[in-house]
């Protein structure tokens, strides 16, 4: 069953809300500079998968547009399901402006963030389905 947690992360998924917290605030940071500072500052994390930095950079972006960034750091989900479904209930806001990457973007790293690999192999599994 899934279920939202509170104000806390739990201690397994402390290393990945640094990690996510880190490239957040760095895209947020860099948002207003040129596009080369910008890439520059965004390079500095390259600890971090290329695909899943990328995902996360456009995925602060767009979640900030409408909430508190760490609104997104606290929530927990059990599956990478949930995540799917609360990525395209956002999308279908008048307001949200999401188009099919950034879609696929803020699923890719709210679920990397929250489940790790594992999640990403079942995403990958649910896009897999008709």
């Amino acid at each position: 069953m899934s279920s939202a947690t509170g104000s806390r992360v739990p201690a397994r998924f402390a290393g990945r809300a640094v990690v996510l917290t880190t490239v957040l605030v760095g895209a947020l940071a860099t948002a207003c500079l040129s596009t080369n500072s910008r890439d520059e500052a965004l390079s500095a994390h390259s600890f971090m998968d290329p695909r899943i930095e990328k995902a996360c950079s456009t995925t602060a972006r767009t979640c900030s547009r409408c909430h508190d960034l760490g609104k997104v750091l606290i929530t927990h989900f059990d599956a990478s399901l949930p995540w799917r479904q609360l990525v395209r209930r956002m999308r279908r806001m008048p307001s949200s402006g999401i188009d099919d990457a950034e879609v696929h973007a803020a699923e890719t790293c709210l679920v990397y963030h929250d489940l790790g690999h594992r999640g990403l192999d079942e995403l990958a599994t649910l896009s897999e389905k008709p």
